[in-house]
């Protein structure tokens, strides 16, 4: 049965029992105290007061709530049809407001939805939705976090995350994070996948994978998975436990990947350790280690090693080169050149070169200093050395 209260101001706390409906005799309702309720209340005006606790019910206002202190609802829920105001929110169920929330401190066990939302501290134990800013120094929220844009500290989220832009220093999501616009973020962990439109990232650890839909600018990338780009990527250092997978350009110092890296453009770094394939329009690194190599318009290196029953397709131009055993290799420029045995290759230009046994050269070879040969090596031209071997230039505009 729904009992209707008629008030305007009240000078000491205001108590409210089961099925109230507050209306107002003015504009709004002004208590000095608090609201004290016990079971179901609803509110149809703006409301002001000291503080607010509710046990047992839920607390409905059509209007906005601005308190001075503390709000509590206990074993209910919170719905404010407006703006909401306090110094702190404690609520153990829902918190729902269709405008703004602004608080020191938030605390709802269940879920919370709202227009905006600022806060110093926010902890939620279930779903976290917010259709425009919200604003924290830390969040903590125990299922999925949605909003437009993100201005965050630090958040820790265990389910997902959803974001169209934002800044935040320090994330760690046990799901999933997923931005469509542009993010920036000082640092990040997530347990399964990473997503985003475009992002500049410090620090990135991911347990699953990693999608860039524009470009990437960060630190150190830490990926168990599979990292895909359809723009740039530019890094400090990558570490890849699965594939690379870049349309445009990679430009990093240090890219340590077990599977394979491919590149729709070119890769420039220092070292580049990858266990299958390296594939690239352009490469130019001081120390390559890997099983395939393969460019369109050659790679450049100080020290480039290939391992047993590798290839090296495109050209390649470098100081020193070791392969090991049925390496395919098809024109190599090189300072010094050694091969293991039953490997093949087109043309050998080099100052030096050691082959093992077996080995094919079917096209030309010419050196400077030495070569020194296995048993069984077998060439299609008789080797020649010459005063000079000179090495093409990398390309001006790769």
């Amino acid at each position: 049965m729904v009992k209707e209260i008629k008030v305007g101001s009240v000078e000491g706390d205001l108590k409210l029992g089961h099925g109230t409906l507050l209306v107002p005799e003015k504009e709004k309702i002004v208590v000095e105290g608090r609201i004290l309720c016990e079971g179901d209340v609803t509110i149809e005006s703006d409301v002001e007061a000291k503080g607010v606790r509710v046990r047992d019910g839920d607390l409905e206002v059509h209007g906005s709530l601005t308190v001075r202190g503390n709000i509590r609802i206990k074993d209910g829920s919170l719905y404010v049809y407006g703006s909401l105001k306090a110094r702190t929110i404690e609520v153990d169920q829902r918190l729902e407001v269709s405008e703004n929330v602004e608080a020191e401190d938030i605390s709802v066990g269940g879920s919370i939805k709202a227009g905006s939302l600022k806060t110093e501290s926010l902890d939620v134990g279930g779903k976290v939705a917010v259709n425009g800013l919200l604003e924290a120094d830390d969040v903590n929220v125990g299922g999925s976090l949605t909003c437009i844009e993100a201005k965050i500290r630090r958040m820790n989220v265990g389910g997902t995350v959803l974001v169209r832009k934002g800044d935040i220093e320090r994330a760690s999501v046990g799901g999933s994070f997923k931005s469509e616009e542009h993010v920036k973020i000082t640092e990040i962990d997530v347990g399964g996948t990473v997503s985003v439109g475009s992002a500049e990232i410090y620090d990135i650890d991911v347990g699953g994978t990693l999608k860039i839909k524009e470009f990437l600018k960060a630190g150190s990338i830490d990926v168990g998975g599979v990292v895909e780009c359809k723009g740039d990527i530019e890094a400090e250092s990558i570490d890849v436990g699965g594939r690379v997978t870049v349309k445009k350009d990679l430009k990093t110092i240090s890219i340590d990947v077990g599977g394979a890296v491919e590149a729709g453009k070119n890769i420039v770094a220092k070292t580049i350790d990858v266990g299958g394939r390296v594939e690239a329009e352009f490469i130019k690194a001081k120390r390559i280690n890997t099983n395939k190599l393969v460019t369109i318009k050659g790679a450049w290196a100080e020290e480039v090693n290939i391992s047993k029953k590798g290839a090296v397709k495109g050209i390649l131009v470098v100081d020193e080169v070791y392969l090991e055993d049925r390496v395919n290799v098809k024109t190599v420029y090189a300072r010094y050149l050694e091969a293991g045995d039953r490997c093949r290759f087109t043309n050998i230009y080099a100052e030096e070169i050691v082959l093992g046994d077996e080995c094919t050269v079917t096209g030309e070879l010419k050196y400077v200093k030495r070569l020194k040969a296995g048993e069984d090596v077998e060439y299609y031209k008789p080797p020649e050395k010459t005063d000079e071997i000179r090495f093409p230039e990398p390309p001006s505009n790769p």
